[in-house]
């Protein structure tokens, strides 16, 4: 899963992908990328950064390739403890 998540990590998220599809491409292997939208902008418009399913969207792949995390219009301790920690 891929989370782009706030501030320049959805384009860094992006850019790292691209590389890392080049480099799978030249090795041979492939590359699973599923894109969510767990981010402030979510917290903001539906008040929560995470889906109810989020531990099983998280289940159904290897690993979780993250961006960044937090906003001016949310306070570092609802990121923190409702987005990092939980997802820990």
């Amino acid at each position: 899963v891929s989370i782009g998540g706030d501030g320049i990590g959805p384009q860094v998220v992006d850019c790292a992908i691209t590389v890392l599809e080049a480099v799978a491409r030249k090795h041979s292997f492939t590359l699973r990328f599923t894109p969510v939208d767990w981010s402030s902008q979510r917290y903001l418009r539906l008040g929560s950064y995470l889906p109810e399913d989020w531990k099983e969207v998280l289940e159904a792949h290897d690993a979780a390739f993250f961006g960044a995390v937090g906003s001016r219009e949310v306070p570092d301790t609802v990121s923190l403890h409702s987005f990092r920690i939980a997802m820990c």
